[in-house]
C-alpha cells in the first residue's frame, strides 16, 4: 500500500523494523483514531531499518488508543535534502488542518 504524505509517495504501513530496509529516506508515525490521521512524527535517517529497531512502538501504542502506521519514504538524497522533505510535510499538515499534528493522507492500494 502507499500512503501519501505531501507529494511524496511512501511505503507501508509496517510494522516490524525487520520489514524495513538498510537505506536511507524520510519516515512518518501516523496515528489513526476518531476517523482521522495524525502526524505523531516525520523525520529522516541514514538506515530507516536500523532507526526503527531503536523505535519503541509497541511502548507508544500502549500510550495512544488507535491505530499506529509506521511509513517510509527511501531515497538517497543528501540529509540536508531529507531534513527539508521531513520539514515540508511537517508544515504542509500543520498549516492544512490548523493543528499541528493533525492530518489526513490519501491512501491508496499498490
Amino acid at each position: 500500500m502507499s500512503i501519501y504524505l505531501g507529494l511524496f509517495e511512501f511505503e507501508g504501513p509496517f510494522v516490524e523494523h525487520a520489514e524495513l530496509k538498510d537505506e536511507s529516506g524520510v519516515y512518518a508515525i501516523l496515528h489513526f483514531v476518531d476517523n482521522e490521521y495524525k502526524l505523531l512524527r516525520c523525520g529522516e535517517r541514514d538506515s530507516l531499518q536500523k532507526w526503527a529497531s531503536r523505535v519503541k512502538l509497541d511502548e507508544i501504542k500502549q500510550r495512544l488508543p488507535g491505530k499506529m502506521l509506521l511509513t517510509v519514504y527511501y531515497t538517497n538524497f543528501p540529509k540536508e535534502a531529507r531534513k527539508s522533505i521531513a520539514k515540508a510535510i511537517t508544515e504542509e499538515f500543520r498549516q492544512q488542518a490548523r493543528v499541528s499534528y493533525l492530518i489526513k493522507p490519501t491512501l491508496q492500494a499498490a
